[in-house]
């Protein structure tokens, strides 16, 4: 199952939440949508499953020849941001319950429940009610309810919520090994470190607009030549020495002397390096491709300085 979305626009009253947005997800491939609060990704997830429609522009789905403007609703495993579960019924009857939904025999259901209760370690509190549990094991049972049926198409808002790092951990392999067996999978997410490893492909939206999208390379390609510099210094340096230097592109002030500097990828880091030497004495330093998060700032930073060019 293939999702194609081109040029959708989606308006609110005054406020154009999606601005002709454009991306696709390939079959069996996990591609993350990001964007900071209002960027659109609700928007977009809210028309993908059906609930809204865009005001123009096309979404298309396309399965065994077939084409749709939603994913069909048997083949859609849906976690929301919110949770969508009956806290006062067990673990066992909040999973029958949407298992049965999406067209599970009893039986069928009840075997794929027991499966995954084990893999969550959760079996010993199948028959508690769901309002006995931390927030990180509720998470996981609405995990669970997404992907019981064996959907084509996941798409996943937030799914590492309340989670601690060993179980954010053990949901990565989780979703990996779901996209190994043949499901697409498309998520948000704000924990850059999970989505730089997990993604096929990222989409990062701002204002509502695409601003960046592709490989993890591409993303880098199309926001900035820089890689990132981290200079640790023995003690305090000129800053406006530093803000002088030519090829630093930019530069974060950290703890302890420390600081991030972007540099051009098309200078020699050697000659960079003896710049920055002279700035003081140099207790560490090492170079490394600018991060998903660093990469995730500054496509948000450029769209924002566009935005306030226009309106001046």
């Amino acid at each position: 199952m293939q999702i194609n979305v081109s040029n959708i626009v989606k308006q609110y009253a005054t406020v154009t939440a999606v601005n002709q947005a454009s991306f696709n997800v390939a079959a069996g491939e996990i591609v993350a949508l990001l964007g900071p609060n209002g960027a659109g990704k609700s928007s977009i997830v809210r028309m993908l499953v059906g609930f809204t429609y865009p005001d123009s522009g096309v979404i298309e789905i396309s399965h065994n020849g077939q084409q749709t403007a939603t994913i069909p609703k048997h083949e859609l495993g849906y976690l929301p941001e919110d949770r969508g579960l009956f806290l006062d019924r067990t673990l066992q009857d909040n999973l029958m319950y949407f298992a049965k939904l999406r067209g599970l025999s009893t039986k069928v259901a009840a075997e794929k429940i027991d499966y995954w209760l084990q893999r969550f370690e959760l079996t010993d509190r199948a028959k508690e009610d769901l309002k006995s549990l931390s927030k990180g094991n509720q998470q996981k049972i609405q995990l669970i309810s997404a992907v019981l049926h064996e959907p084509k198409v996941a798409i996943l808002d937030e799914p590492f919520s309340g989670l601690d790092p060993i179980n954010q951990e053990f949901v990565v392999g989780i979703i990996k090994e779901l996209r190994d067996k043949g499901m697409t999978v498309l998520l948000s997410a704000h924990q850059m470190n999970l989505v730089e490893r997990l993604a096929d492909r990222l989409v990062l939206m701002n204002l509502g607009e695409v601003v960046a999208q592709g490989t993890l390379a591409d993303v880098r390609k199309q926001l900035t030549d820089g890689r990132k510099l981290i200079v640790r210094f023995n003690s305090e340096i000129d800053i406006a020495q530093l803000s002088n230097l030519s090829n630093v592109l930019e530069y974060e002030q950290a703890p302890n002397h420390e600081f991030y500097l972007t540099i051009s990828a098309s200078n020699s880091l050697n000659q960079i390096i003896d710049k920055v030497k002279t700035l003081g004495d140099i207790l560490d330093i090492r170079s490394e491709h600018l991060s998903l998060h660093d990469l995730y700032l500054k496509a948000i930073k450029n769209a924002n300085t566009a935005e306030q060019e226009k309106v001046a």
